[in-house]
């Protein structure tokens, strides 16, 4: 017995879940009185069923390309999983898309934590009395003259300043750890990530705890979550000034 397509229209309504009471009553009464018309339903849910298994086989892969986390690839494998059973006619569609949208809130929603922490946790370093204002030394002159620049915040001439000071002379661990501030305050942070990891390479100074640190907001500048991340983390269970503030840092970085 030929199955006429306003039937076949009918039950993928039926499967879809897209009937009113009285139109389900009626499919569910052909089921029952016309076996020709059950076995086509029964098809048709086998149908669906076998093609649903293969693309979310299809959509897994996908995930494992956009999220690494397990948990997270289940959380968005169900959300699919649900889009997908109401939506059968659209399924390559829906599933392209739902990856591409995936994929853009997943990245949206990393930069907008690694931005949460920049601009609730970043400060520029205090600059308190670091050297003496009686020195004639002229490399202690021109540190002091990039210090007062700094302290105003006119960054641009302060990193100029710092610049001199460190051709006088290049171990200067203030010049290194201003002049990477002042780079990072003008977005300069290839050059703010030279200055910090000096300090920390030379491991033999005052200042590596703030090199860290610091060093932690340029690597979010840049992007580069896993790279502060981890620095994060060593500096939440090292014996830091900043470690129950790096403590929360991770926790939002997760």
């Amino acid at each position: 017995m030929e199955i006429l397509n306003e039937n076949i229209e009918l039950i993928e309504r039926y499967m879809d879940g897209n009937l009113s009471e009285e139109e389900k009553l009626i499919v569910e009464s052909k089921i029952a009185n016309n076996p020709a018309f059950a076995d086509e339903v029964e098809l048709r849910k086998e149908i669906n069923e076998a093609i649903l298994e293969a693309d979310v086989d299809d959509f897994k892969e996908k995930l494992e390309i956009v999220f690494q986390d397990q948990q997270e690839q289940n959380k968005v494998l169900e959300h699919f999983k649900s889009i997908l059973y109401g939506k059968k006619k659209m399924l390559v569609a829906s599933m392209l898309l739902l990856v591409i949208a995936i994929s853009g809130i997943f990245l949206i929603t990393n930069k907008n934590d690694m931005q949460y922490v920049i601009d609730n946790y970043y400060q520029p370093y205090e600059a308190k009395v670091l050297v003496r204002s009686d020195d004639t030394n002229p490399i202690t002159i021109m540190l002091n003259t990039a210090m007062q620049k700094y302290e105003e915040q006119e960054y641009y001439e302060a990193v100029g300043l710092f610049e001199e000071v460190l051709k006088m002379d290049n171990k200067n661990i203030q010049g290194h750890l201003f002049s990477g501030i002042s780079n990072f305050e003008i977005e300069e942070y290839l050059k703010a990530n030279e200055s910090f990891n000096y300090i920390i390479n030379d491991n033999n100074n005052l200042y590596i705890d703030q090199a860290k640190w610091y060093l932690g907001f340029c690597y979010l500048e840049m992007e580069d979550k896993e790279k502060a991340l981890d620095l994060f983390q060593n500096i939440s269970e090292s014996d830091s000034y900043y470690k129950e503030t790096a403590k929360k840092i991770v926790s939002k970085l997760k």
